[in-house]
């Protein structure tokens, strides 16, 4: 029941989006307002409205507490909403992911967005300025790493020897996430005479299921094609998720691995090749940019095969690779004609 001093119909547009329901014309026959709604909800991943539906309703929880509306809400609410959020201690990227939450639940009922009125961006950049805006980027296993990792992985018992060492093989060659590496299926790859070819049916920057395709040759340092191929052949996998979870004693189980266990299984490879920094299933994509940066492979054929979408983003991996190419130390350092008094 409303409180005296809540408007009605202020709170069924906040619990209409608290439950991400975009704003449909019931007047259209039931068919269509069925698709219409499917094709809205399909428009982000399913991690992405997961990620919406907290931060929203983290935001209606905190406007009704203070008094203030949800739904238009003002460039003063927001700004206050920073605040608060930065006394929790959230970093800058957090608080990027929540406005990014509350402007486009403000397009979806056709308000103007009040994440961008200047007293927001004075409280933010305030903030920025404070914490600064470095984030912890997955640590990269690089084409050296990757070596001694598959050979680490070789101490184990089939199947899980050759379900691990073809999963961290497939999932760096083709720079994937952890999301993809886990929906990876059989029917998505196809063999050809230069390698696999993987299609990927949906991603974080392919929302709408356009589909990309991913080219995987053989190698020499290692070979991804022949990994996949060898636990095919231990498992008998010949359809559904290409890798499955495992039983204690190893059996085979009909489910896919899900990305919780991607990251465990990178985490404890890497560990038994004996690195001691944190890694995850983020190290693999971020790994095979590393490498490739580091090898002078053109950032354009490399954004091609990952499918960055932000050439900001992808910089972040490639800076630090790239430190010593034309640095302007190694010509200073190596003169001995320079004056020392």
């Amino acid at each position: 029941m409303a409180r005296p001093d809540e408007n009605p119909n202020q709170i069924e547009i906040d619990e209409r989006l608290a439950n991400r329901e975009p704003e449909i014309s019931t007047a259209q026959p039931p068919e269509l307002v069925q698709l219409n709604r499917a094709l809205v909800s399909a428009s982000v991943s399913e991690s992405t409205r997961r990620a919406y539906d907290r931060d929203w309703k983290a935001f209606i929880k905190w406007a009704r507490s203070a008094g203030m509306p949800t739904i238009p809400a003002t460039d003063k609410t927001i700004a206050a909403y920073v605040t608060y959020l930065v006394s929790l201690g959230r970093k800058p990227s957090t608080i990027d992911r929540v406005m990014t939450t509350i402007s486009q639940a403000h397009k979806l009922l056709g308000y103007e967005s009040p994440t961008r009125g200047s007293v927001v961006e004075r409280t933010r950049r305030g903030h920025k300025r404070k914490v600064g805006t470095a984030q912890t980027k997955a640590r990269p296993l690089t084409l050296e790493h990757m070596s001694r990792v598959l050979v680490a992985l070789e101490g184990l018992p089939d199947p899980r020897r050759a379900r691990d060492r073809a999963l961290i093989a497939f999932g760096w060659a083709a720079a994937l996430r952890r999301s993809e590496l886990a929906a990876v299926l059989v029917e998505n790859i196809q063999e050809q005479a230069a390698g696999l070819v993987l299609t990927i049916p949906r991603s974080k920057t392919d929302p709408l299921g356009e589909g990309r395709h991913v080219g995987i040759p053989f190698g020499q340092v290692f070979c991804p094609v022949s990994l996949v191929k060898e636990w095919r052949q231990i498992s008998g996998v010949d359809s559904g998720p290409l890798f499955r979870s495992l039983r204690k004693g190893g059996r085979i189980q009909d489910r896919g691995i899900d990305g919780r266990g991607v990251d465990r299984i990178v985490r404890e490879a890497a560990a038994r090749a004996g690195y001691s920094e944190p890694y995850s299933a983020h190290s693999l994509r971020a790994g095979l940019v590393t490498s490739a940066a580091a090898a002078g492979i053109p950032d354009r054929e490399v954004m091609q095969h990952t499918r960055h979408e932000s050439a900001r983003v992808f910089a972040g991996y490639v800076r630090p690779a790239t430190v010593f190419n034309s640095n302007p130390l190694e010509g200073l350092l190596a003169r001995l004609d320079i004056p020392t008094d």
